[in-house]
């Protein structure tokens, strides 16, 4: 624990929580962690507003609870009796480990450090696809002329960023289960020529497996960028090596391509496009998403939205099953809070479920 982290939880276990009065309501924390990101936020019973709210870099800190005790010991709201944390990374046994960190969090010690009754790690990708489900219309880009149906229907979600998650909506007759998956490590299947020399490129670098993380990740883009130039010897102007090295890497090759101002990250942009539209298009058919399929997280509004042509004709060439996914609606959420939204439905759930009866609200018929 750093002194400054000590210093914190010195003065929030002296008594900050003890002197809180309770409120009438439980206080909700939610969080979405990611590889880049972690979001945090403190919220009413009701949902309606955020009490408090802050976003990290993940990479900073060298555990959850690093950022999460201060967080909460600088928040002037009641503490909290529930958390949801959506976790990028695998879950078993109530133990998460961060794919694109070396973070490992369990749910008893958060309860324990954190002081909080009841915590529950998910999937990012369960608490993004649940967000799904609560998103204003306005936070939606269809990339078809239909927009997803969720009453009814499976749906699934897809999001490239740091890694790629997938999940699925399953509807139960009543309502949608959201079930996790770790769909992103399978087997990256080359369809072409190109995607063939692409995955032997790739298989060098990592010679135990080659995933669609691998490629569909902001890691991902960048190793198409050297695919293009270093496999295939194209020389890289000494104006865009520049750009390269300033900041974010990946980024740069994002707008460099998009900008169409050197070929080599124009390519790499449409290809990864295109490998991101066939993806979703097999995810489609494994969960026979015919309510839609949900495209999630920054890499989408930039690139997919721009190149949505591309992403819309890998998506659909599915041979004898073209014609089915022709009916699946496609659309980009463009909300970047959808992983907190869906974090804070599920939190509201559990935090009705731990309410004395006398205390809850009628049920309306």
């Amino acid at each position: 624990m750093t002194d400054r982290l000590a210093a914190e939880a010195t003065r929030w276990q002296g008594g900050r929580v003890a002197r809180t009065k309770r409120s009438a309501a439980p206080t909700l924390l939610v969080g979405d962690i990611g590889g880049t990101n972690t979001r945090l936020a403190l919220y009413d019973a009701s949902g309606e507003r955020p009490l408090s709210e802050a976003v990290f870099r993940s990479r900073e800190h060298a555990s959850f609870e690093e950022i999460a005790l201060p967080f909460l010991v600088r928040s002037d709201a009641p503490h909290p009796a529930v958390a949801v944390l959506g976790v990028a990374g695998p879950i078993k046994d109530h133990v998460a480990t961060v794919t694109n960190l070396p973070w490992r969090l369990a749910e008893r010690e958060l309860s324990r450090r954190l002081k909080i009754g009841r915590v529950l790690l998910a999937n990012d990708l369960v608490v993004g696809a649940r967000g799904c489900l609560h998103i204003p219309r306005g936070s939606i880009t269809p990339l078809t002329e239909g927009r997803p149906r969720p009453k009814g229907n499976h749906l699934a979600v897809i999001a490239a960023g740091t890694g790629l998650g997938e999940a699925r909506l399953i509807w139960d007759g009543a309502r949608h289960l959201t079930l996790p998956t770790e769909g992103g490590h399978t087997d990256f299947a080359p369809r072409s020529a190109v995607e063939a020399e692409l995955w032997h490129f790739l298989s060098e670098r990592h010679p135990d497996h080659v995933s669609y993380e691998r490629v569909l990740s902001g890691d991902g883009l960048g190793a198409l960028f050297d695919f293009f130039t270093t496999a295939r010897a194209a020389r890289v102007p000494r104006a865009i090596e520049r750009r390269l090295a300033e900041g974010d890497r990946n980024a740069a090759i994002s707008e460099i391509g998009l900008a169409r101002a050197f070929r080599p990250a124009a390519r790499a942009v449409d290809l990864f496009v295109e490998i991101y539209g066939a993806e979703a298009g097999n995810l489609a058919l494994r969960e026979l998403a015919l309510g839609g399929v949900f495209v999630l997280g920054n890499i989408a509004r930039h690139l997919v939205t721009a190149r949505r042509e591309l992403f819309m004709k890998s998506f659909l060439k599915k041979g004898r099953l073209a014609p089915l996914l022709q009916g699946v609606p496609v659309a980009v959420v463009t909300d970047p809070l959808v992983g907190v939204r869906g974090a804070l439905a599920i939190a509201r759930e559990l935090a009705a479920a731990e309410e004395p009866p006398a205390r809850r609200a009628p049920r309306r018929s």
